[in-house]
């Protein structure tokens, strides 16, 4: 039973998140008057914000304070940070300039790339059933490259941008929850983020995405 419970938990909190992260095009699409790097950098910083006041709120700041000690943990943090920036970016400016469709490629095509990136990076074994699904994965992604008509590079960027991302979190294992890591996260690129909203500032807001893109 209790196992029960836990699968349709799971099945819940899966579900939801992917109800969430559909909902984003409507969101960034009703935002589009933004230069997209302002959008992404505006969730940075009020990501922190909130995540900086749950961790305050929970008291919860000694995993932080404990894997800034570590050089490398802290280093494969800063990895990661780095490249969900890229991938929420990228994301950001594939829906303004309308290629809402590609971007969905990009996260199918994500996780035969993290796949690939535990078998030859992190030594794991397939049982024979999943690379047959492995195999219909990939067949899949070239029906749909091929159908696409040319190289989907918006999807090539954000699949080996969250992979490589999974892979620096893996190298992190698990020292630091998740709402910790987040806000360890959000405060690395946040120096980024404010060189951006000062670029974005003097570049004033009437701009037209898809000419600048």
């Amino acid at each position: 039973m209790k196992q029960r419970s836990q699968l349709s938990t799971g099945l819940f909190f899966g579900v939801s998140a992917y109800l969430i992260w559909g909902s984003f095009p409507l969101i960034i699409t009703a935002s589009a008057f933004a230069n997209p790097l302002e959008t992404v950098v505006w969730r940075v910083v009020f990501g922190f914000m909130f995540a900086a006041l749950l961790v305050t709120i929970t008291k919860t700041w000694k995993p932080i304070v404990e894997l800034a000690k570590s050089p490398k943990k802290l280093g494969w943090i800063a990895v990661a940070a780095l490249f969900i920036f890229i991938n929420w970016e990228t994301y950001v400016i594939a829906v303004v300039t309308g290629n809402t469709i590609e971007s969905s490629l990009g996260y199918f095509i994500n996780p035969l790339i993290t796949i690939l990136f535990a078998v030859v990076l992190l030594k794991e074994k397939l049982r024979p059933m999943q690379w047959v699904a492995l195999g219909i994965g990939l067949v899949a992604v070239i029906v749909l490259t091929v159908d696409y008509g040319r190289p989907p590079w918006i999807a090539l960027i954000l699949a080996l941008s969250f992979a490589t991302y999974s892979l620096a979190k893996n190298k992190v294992g698990k020292s630091i929850p998740a709402l910790q890591s987040f806000t360890l996260e959000s405060a690395i690129v946040m120096p980024l983020g404010a060189y951006s909203v000062g670029f974005c500032g003097i570049d004033g807001p009437d701009h037209d995405p898809q000419r600048r893109l």
